[in-house]
């Protein structure tokens, strides 16, 4: 990642130090092979999609929501719009 890491791919990293790189894996509902090309910055693609896992389900970030007109945690709005889009 050079000099400056990304604060999520800390965060995954740091997640995975903390349990296993299998189970935030699992958590995150993507390859443990994934998980491991992300942190050692090997992955080709996009990353846009585990970013937004990562800080959804590992962190407390929150987001302004027009809905609710006030910030609610990422979490909560990926759900809500998971739930719209079905």
């Amino acid at each position: 990642w050079g000099r400056t890491v990304p604060r999520w791919v800390q965060v995954l990293a740091a997640a995975c130090d903390a349990s296993s790189q299998k189970r935030v894996a699992d958590m995150l509902g993507i390859s443990n092979a994934y998980v491991s090309r992300v942190v050692s910055n090997t992955y080709g693609a996009d990353t846009a999609k585990i970013e937004q896992l990562v800080l959804a389900n590992l962190t407390s970030d929150r987001v302004p929501c027009p809905f609710w007109g006030s910030a609610i945690p990422l979490s909560s709005c990926v759900r809500a719009r998971r739930r719209q889009a079905v």
